[in-house]
């Protein structure tokens, strides 16, 4: 995959958001103290979740924020070059299209959060169809509560043993989708196998 933009959120000298664009070739030009080791580091921070090179420590957070009762910074990059699908397992293929997974500008944009010195949550900030409570936490529902969902409804589904065949067919028996940005935790249930397959991907 590759990195399209580093977002900071309360990070060092990054008081609030701020969105730094990268592309094939890229230079930091400034004075010193002015951020430019921390937005490499913040990369580092990211993909290791500060067990690489670079260690996380309190001090990260911004030291405006902390004075405004905020206690977490943010870090998060948006990739293109992302797998067209993503396997869950040998028979069950999908891709992040399929699964509402993408931000707006159709890129994967992934958060992870930090807190006191250690890393505490990963999640991603996509477009996702919000018709109603169901649908707006489908990627959350166990496969028998799909399951159940498509039964009540008399939804045809390819293979009721697939989730993401579930879904899908769920998302086409609503008709026209309304659209949110929406944060979603990689610990839900329906995200958790794409997030360990997704991970493999990740740049080093």
């Amino acid at each position: 995959m590759k990195i399209k933009k580093l977002i900071l959120e309360n990070f060092r000298g990054f008081y609030g958001k701020h969105e730094i664009s990268l592309d094939n070739f890229n230079v930091f030009i400034g004075k010193n103290d002015q951020g430019k080791s921390s937005i490499l580091e913040a990369i580092d921070i990211f993909i290791y979740e500060g067990k690489g090179n670079v260690k996380i420590e309190t001090a990260d957070l911004n030291i405006n924020a902390k004075n405004d009762g905020i206690s977490e910074f943010k870090i998060a990059l948006e990739f293109s070059d992302f797998p067209k699908d993503v396997i869950i397992d040998t028979t069950n293929p999908t891709s992040l299209k399929d699964e509402y997974l993408l931000n707006d500008n159709n890129l994967l944009e992934i958060w992870k959060v930090f807190k006191n010195g250690k890393f505490i949550d990963t999640f991603l900030r996509c477009k996702h169809p919000v018709n109603d409570e169901f649908l707006k936490e489908i990627m959350k529902k166990k496969i028998n509560e799909l399951q159940k969902f498509v039964e009540e409804k008399g939804i045809d589904v390819d293979d009721r043993r697939k989730a993401a065949d579930l879904r899908k067919s769920i998302r086409e028996y609503y008709g026209k989708l309304i659209y949110e940005t929406i944060d979603l935790p990689i610990d839900v249930e329906g995200l958790k196998d794409i997030w360990s397959q997704l991970n493999k991907y990740l740049p080093i």
